[in-house]
């Protein structure tokens, strides 16, 4: 379930990266319920995975820098 747990808050990250929705470092950590030092180990993740981020302090918001995103999917099946 731990798997399930962190796909879903990447998920949530894209989606408010995307939406240029994350607020300060903090908020960001706050609105997805983890720490500062984790949302930069997550997002050091996705930068190691081929997606730019920045942050812009005027903005107030990470954003993506590159032509790249974070695409998530995840199947499990049952035999």
């Amino acid at each position: 379930m731990k798997a399930l747990k962190q796909l879903e808050r990447l998920k949530r990250m894209n989606e408010l990266i995307r939406k240029g929705k994350t607020g300060t470092p903090d908020e960001f950590a706050s609105s997805i319920g983890i720490s500062r030092r984790q949302l930069y180990a997550d997002l050091d993740f996705i930068k190691d995975n081929g997606v730019d981020i920045n942050y812009s302090k005027i903005s107030r918001t990470f954003y993506y820098t590159n032509e790249h995103e974070l695409e998530i999917s995840f199947q499990l099946r049952v035999k």
